[in-house]
């Protein structure tokens, strides 16, 4: 009977331990979150002068685009590897997305350019869909601190594509 006692304790304590390391990792979890969020409410605003290499932007916004880039990449260092796996992998595909449209080169109307030049308005709705997708990205860190499942997998938008539709993640309404 002692025995039985003793192991039950000694599971009990098992137990505990566990419930303590899981909540010290989701409270490290959601500090990081906070971090990201405070790095991605650096590159919201940055992302309407993404693509426009061709016109001469101010010094303060070209310090501004590489403030918030170094950001995303700091996290992505810093932060991200005690995040899920999920989070890790929709920060890396913003990076990406951010990258590819930082690098965006305008040509002319979309009638003369070819299908898979950056028109301008290929680039707007390229900025439309990295806004959306960085929200999305925002919403899956909220779920991070506020201890909720994820919004649903969503495949990243394709920046380049001839399709004129802003991409949506599943959770938008």
């Amino acid at each position: 009977m002692a025995r039985e006692a003793l192991n039950h304790q000694l599971q009990l304590a098992r137990e505990a331990a566990a419930d303590e390391r899981q909540a010290a990792r989701d409270a490290v979890n959601r500090a990081g979150a906070l971090q990201l969020l405070d790095a991605l409410a650096e590159l919201r605003p940055v992302i309407p002068q993404l693509g426009t290499q061709l016109q001469t932007p101010s010094p303060f916004l070209i310090q501004q685009e590489q403030r918030a880039m170094g950001l995303l990449a700091r996290a992505e260092v810093a932060v991200l590897p005690l995040m899920p796996e999920t989070l890790r992998r929709r920060w890396a595909h913003l990076r990406m997305l951010a990258g590819e449209l930082t690098a965006a080169l305008p040509v002319g109307s979309a009638e003369a350019a070819d299908r898979n030049d950056w028109t301008p308005q290929k680039i707007g709705r390229a900025r439309d869909d990295l806004d959306h997708y960085l929200a999305y990205v925002q919403r899956s860190i909220v779920a991070v601190v506020d201890g909720v499942d994820l919004p649903p997998d969503a495949d990243r938008p394709y920046l380049r594509r001839v399709d004129m539709a802003v991409w949506r993640a599943p959770d938008e309404s």
